[in-house]
């Protein structure tokens, strides 16, 4: 009875195994046996030179470094026959201008249609064939990277970056399949189980312009007393240090009544901003607006503070600029007459 017991368990484990085999399999099995015309264009994998994650499909272009910014995608072609009936793709690349800049500069709208006037419709890019194809080692199935840099795209569109360009636009990449039977799957004639989680194949793909976000969010604060005197403002997703007086391992020392100032050999400096408040200062998110910011300012490197004050600063951090923001929170003295400010600070570099 006890070895009849120990086949049953091992039969059911052997079945147990079989049935996962076969469900890791299951979802493009479903669609070929009830569509065996069915093919995938599948997402592998989205990148960008500069590492931007914008949008939910994948990398961005960074409007402060579009020389530098590259829009790579990792495709896997699948048939109901091992990737054997692709004839070719088709890709084309489109513009839709969500920004306020027009082609002469300004930012006034088109009184009729509401838009700015530099939309592009699709433009051929490329046509891809099984010979742009390589069989991953793993799957065994197609695969190809398509890399498209800011620059191809403006030459491709005709885009001015000066005049038609600017954060918040959007390029799109659209695929057009064609399989050697002639059918042609798009964004148009696609299925949810084909755009769902394991496949992946929207077979459209937005490339946003974005900013260059701030890099973490710290809080801390400097005060007038000798062993709390001195501010570290290390804002990139490590804690900050306050130093005592004389340490000089800080950027910013407390100065009487309630402001601050660099600390010597220290180059940072700071200009005020228009706005005040905390969910202002959280919603300011953009290190490149804090650059034009910055810019456009008179930068100081001592400020005398107030509750709810919002700076822009810039650091040189071992020759490298990082342009920040710093809140200013409530300013009390305590009962042995020192002087605390609470500060909330976020900075990064500029790729």
């Amino acid at each position: 009875m006890k070895k009849l017991t120990k086949i049953i368990a091992l039969l059911g484990i052997i079945l147990f195994i079989s049935s996962c085999e076969d469900e890791d399999k299951s979802p493009f099995l479903r669609v070929t046996n009830n569509a065996p015309g069915a093919a995938v264009l599948r997402t592998i994998n989205i990148t960008s030179a500069l590492g931007q994650t914008a949008n939910a499909n994948g990398g961005s272009y960074q409007f402060s470094n579009l020389d530098a910014s590259i829009f790579e995608l990792e495709l896997e072609y699948q048939d109901a026959q091992n990737g054997e009936l692709l004839d070719n793709v088709a890709v084309t690349l489109s513009f839709d201008d969500r920004s306020e800049l027009n082609g002469d500069g300004t930012a006034e709208p088109d009184p009729d249609t509401g838009r700015n006037g530099n939309d592009v419709a699709a433009r051929p890019l490329t046509t891809l064939t099984p010979s742009d194809f390589t069989r991953d080692p793993v799957t065994n199935l197609p695969r190809t990277t398509l890399s498209l840099t800011a620059s191809e795209a403006e030459a491709l569109l005709g885009l001015d970056r000066a005049t038609q360009v600017a954060k918040g636009d959007i390029y799109r990449l659209e695929f057009v399949l064609t399989r050697t039977n002639g059918q042609v799957f798009s964004s148009d004639n696609l299925e949810g189980n084909i755009t769902g989680p394991f496949f992946n194949s929207p077979f459209s793909y937005p490339i946003p312009i974005g900013p260059q976000p701030f890099k973490g969010k710290d809080t801390d604060s400097i005060s007038s007393s000798l062993t709390r005197n001195q501010l570290s403002l290390v804002a990139n997703g490590k804690a900050s240090n306050t130093f005592a007086d004389g340490d000089d391992s800080g950027d910013i020392v407390f100065v009487a009544p309630s402001g601050f100032e660099a600390i010597g050999g220290v180059d940072i400096q700071f200009v005020k901003l228009d706005f005040t408040g905390e969910p202002l200062f959280n919603s300011y998110g953009d290190a490149e607006q804090a650059k034009i910011d910055f810019e456009e300012g008179t930068p100081v490197s001592t400020v005398q503070v107030a509750e709810d004050d919002v700076y822009a600063y810039k650091i040189d951090r071992e020759g490298v600029d990082f342009y920040g923001a710093l809140y200013v929170g409530e300013v009390e003295t305590d009962d042995e007459g020192v002087t605390i400010i609470p500060l909330i600070f976020k900075e990064n570099k500029l790729l």
